[in-house]
């Protein structure tokens, strides 16, 4: 069996299923960046890989690798991402051991990026300009709410009154009940007006019509960030941080 078999048998097993599609998505895509790797002095991709060949040394090699090419951050994820597949395929007797456990994977710390309020509406200001309101108003929202681009995207005309927002957090599943702010208040009503009528979702995608996917918003964000003159450093999901530190601060 090769790793990329082993992982097609997990991707079956309730362990994948049981979670939820944003974590589904985002293990696929790690996967998908890890069986791709060559490792230095191996000629072989990772995906194509016999298990019995993939010993502690060699995961050494490959988070190595991830850490050089990808980041600490996609390296320590994927990490343990093949530990728990590996986990999985022993306990179904596929493999024997699990050369991903121990690996003494590096921490990454708390995140601690802010976003300066200017930097915000530049952002907002160059998405509207470039024809990505529904960026913008993503922006403003996760800015204003106070929580994540995952469930920014998906909110709907239905979870709005006009006055506060409704909705269940993907991550939690909690129901939270949150104001809008008047600002927020007067861009979702202009918006409301330019929207086709059909339209069920608050910011759906230019192209699409349907909710944001975090490939495309992501490659959407970078081409806005770039225009808008502001730093690689800053991140959408740094707002929600941002947001409820002026709060708190305030």
């Amino acid at each position: 069996m090769t790793v990329s078999e082993l992982i097609e048998f997990y991707k079956n097993t309730n362990e994948f299923n049981k979670l939820r599609p944003n974590s589904r998505n985002l293990y696929t895509l790690m996967i998908t960046s890890a069986v791709r790797v060559f490792v230095p002095k191996s000629q072989t991709l990772f995906g194509q890989l016999k298990l019995e060949n993939v010993t502690p040394t060699y995961t050494d090699k490959l988070y190595a690798e991830l850490k050089a090419t990808k980041g600490q951050h996609r390296a320590t994820f994927v990490c343990k991402i093949m530990r728990k597949i590996w986990f999985v395929g022993k306990r179904h007797g596929l493999v024997d051991t699990n050369p991903f456990e121990r690996m003494g994977l590096e921490g990454l710390g708390d995140r601690a990026v802010l976003w300066q309020p200017y930097e915000v509406y530049q952002f907002i200001k160059t998405a509207d300009e470039l024809g990505f309101k529904a960026l913008g108003t993503i922006t403003m929202l996760c800015y204003h709410l106070c929580q994540r681009p995952g469930d920014m995207r998906m909110l709907k005309w239905s979870d709005y009154d006009g006055h506060s927002f409704r909705f269940k957090q993907e991550k939690t599943n909690t129901e939270v009940v949150v104001p809008a702010s008047p600002q927020l208040q007067d861009r979702l009503s202009a918006l409301f007006n330019d929207l086709p009528c059909e339209s069920i979702y608050i910011s759906p995608c230019e192209s699409t019509g349907k909710p944001y996917d975090r490939f495309l918003y992501s490659q959407h964000f970078r081409k806005i960030r770039k225009a808008a003159g502001l730093g690689d450093h800053l991140q959408l999901r740094d707002l929600r941080r941002t947001g409820a530190t002026e709060m708190a601060e305030a």
